[in-house]
């Protein structure tokens, strides 16, 4: 059995990408959409895109042993250096160096696997064993880092956590 596949692209005119950037490890796009300061050669309006792809399988094989897959890909968000500067009259700014659709962060994929074993008992209820590996490419994609520029500049935050073996099991009754 074959869920998805599943594609979803966004295209954003936006005119409200802040420069300030957002360095929580549980933002996947880290620059946020507030209202900001526009200085220098860069557009207060910008075209950026976005897009995720998913697909997900299973089959049962004879003698209740099952198999499942899902593979994740995301792609990068949109960014740019950010510079803070000062401005007369107002202050210290930050601004965006160049247009948020000239850099891109890494594209994130994601496979993971299962398989199982369901034993009946007694015909009145069943156990179902799982081994799952999540992130099975081991893939350590950086999902944020800093954008200032200055001695952090390009420093992860946050990334795709190593590769994840889990153990359980189900009792339906």
């Amino acid at each position: 059995m074959l869920t998805g596949p599943y594609f979803d692209y966004q295209w954003r005119h936006e005119a409200r990408r802040s420069n300030n950037e957002s360095t929580s490890p549980l933002t996947t796009d880290p620059i946020n959409v507030d209202w900001h300061y526009s200085y220098g050669p860069v557009p207060l309006v910008q075209d950026l895109s976005n897009w995720q792809a998913k697909t997900a399988g299973r089959y049962v094989f004879p003698y209740d042993f099952g198999a499942a897959a899902t593979l994740r890909l995301v792609s990068g968000y949109n960014w740019s250096p950010i510079l803070s500067i000062a401005v007369p009259n107002v202050g210290s700014q930050r601004i965006f160096l160049d247009n948020l659709d000239e850099r891109r962060s890494d594209t994130v994929t994601i496979l993971d696997f299962r398989v199982d074993k369901t034993f009946s008992l007694d015909g009145r209820a069943e156990v179902q064993l799982m081994l799952d590996v999540f992130n099975a490419l081991n893939d350590a994609t950086e999902t944020n880092f800093n954008m200032r520029v200055g001695s952090a500049y390009r420093e992860p935050i946050e990334w795709i956590q190593g590769r994840t073996i889990g153990l359980s099991a189900r009792l339906t009754f």
